[in-house]
C-alpha cells in the first residue's frame, strides 16, 4: 500500500484524528487521538467505491475501530 495515498477527504495513512461524534449516546473515544492505519472499506463489503469512506483507526486508548469518514476528522500536525 501506497503510505502517502490521498482520498476525497484529504486524509491519508498516517494522519491523526479525532472523532467529531457530538451525541453523547453515540461517542466512543471523545478526546482521545486516533491514527490512520488503512483504507478499509473492502472489510465493509464496499469494493469499487471512489474515494475512501472507511478508515481503520489506532486509537490512543488501544482501541482499533473502522471508522466512516463522516464519524472522524483530521488533527493538524505541525510536526509533518
Amino acid at each position: 500500500m501506497n503510505p502517502d495515498f490521498e482520498n476525497n477527504t484529504g486524509l491519508k495513512v498516517g494522519d491523526l484524528v479525532r472523532e467529531i461524534e457530538t451525541d453523547p449516546l453515540w461517542t466512543l473515544y471523545g478526546g482521545t487521538l486516533g491514527v490512520l492505519v488503512r483504507p478499509a472499506d473492502a472489510d465493509m463489503g464496499l469494493r469499487g467505491l471512489e474515494g475512501v469512506h472507511h478508515w481503520l483507526v489506532a486509537w490512543g486508548n488501544g482501541c482499533v475501530q473502522i471508522a466512516n469518514i463522516d464519524d472522524i476528522e483530521g488533527v493538524k500536525n505541525e510536526s509533518r
